[in-house]
């Protein structure tokens, strides 16, 4: 959202730099909430906000877990967010399933991914699936929006707009089952969204969102398993 937002306030005919200094006034207060920042303000804005493809930088851990299928193994990630209480005697052959265990304990900790500051308690996954999925709504209609605005289709543009509007309020909504805290914050998400042309001080003045920022990047390890016989099936024994 904060990208949709940074598309709204620059016009595409405005000079890189001058795109830079105002996407930095405007987001500057948001970044100076984030702790051990490791990247400047400047370049945050560059790979966040004007990069035209940082939309596409998305990849789900399903994703992920199923285009490997059975070649490797989840080893260990970083946040650590997977427990597995499984006897370990059990874990042989077709009752390893490392990469389902760790694929069920991401959706039981769908909440302390939406806001780096703060763990919540675990939910059963089936419980947060419509809170995923309005996620991986948004994000699609967000791809939709920024292609019409390169596009140059205003009506398709507006539509896109509302339906944002909508899935904001969706989601907000499915929040405050869990937590009114970060209900409220993107709500006022919503209200600054939902005006005709959102200036920088609308941005710059957020009180509420302005701190939210989820944990955007997970690192996963995986390894091969070996063969009943011991043996790795095939490549190196670790990945």
């Amino acid at each position: 959202m904060r990208k949709l937002l940074a598309l709204r306030l620059v016009p595409a005919d405005m000079s890189f730099e001058r795109k830079t200094s105002v996407l930095i006034e405007a987001f500057g207060p948001h970044l100076s909430t984030i702790k051990e920042m490791t990247r400047s303000h400047r370049d945050w804005v560059h790979d966040c906000l004007i990069n035209p493809h940082y939309l596409n930088v998305s990849l789900p851990l399903e994703l992920v877990l199923r285009t490997i299928g059975t070649e490797l193994e989840s080893m260990a990630t970083f946040p650590r967010f997977a427990t597995d209480w499984r006897w370990f005697k059990a874990l042989s052959g077709q009752n390893r399933r490392f990469n389902e265990t760790l694929l069920d304990a991401a959706g039981r900790n769908t909440l302390s991914f939406i806001d780096y500051r703060r763990t919540f308690p675990e939910r059963p996954s089936a419980e947060n699936a419509p809170l995923e999925a309005a996620f991986a709504a948004i994000h699609q209609l967000a791809l939709d929006w920024q292609a019409a605005v390169e596009g140059g289709d205003q009506l398709r543009r507006d539509q896109l707009t509302n339906r944002i509007g909508r899935q904001i309020g969706e989601i907000a909504r499915l929040l405050a089952t869990a937590d009114h805290e970060l209900a409220a914050a993107i709500h006022e998400l919503g209200a600054i969204w939902a005006l005709p042309a959102p200036a920088i001080a609308d941005v710059n003045g957020m009180k509420l969102f302005n701190g939210v920022f989820g944990r955007e990047s997970v690192y996963v390890s995986f390894t091969r398993p070996r063969s009943e016989d011991g043996k790795a099936p095939s490549g190196d024994s670790n990945g």
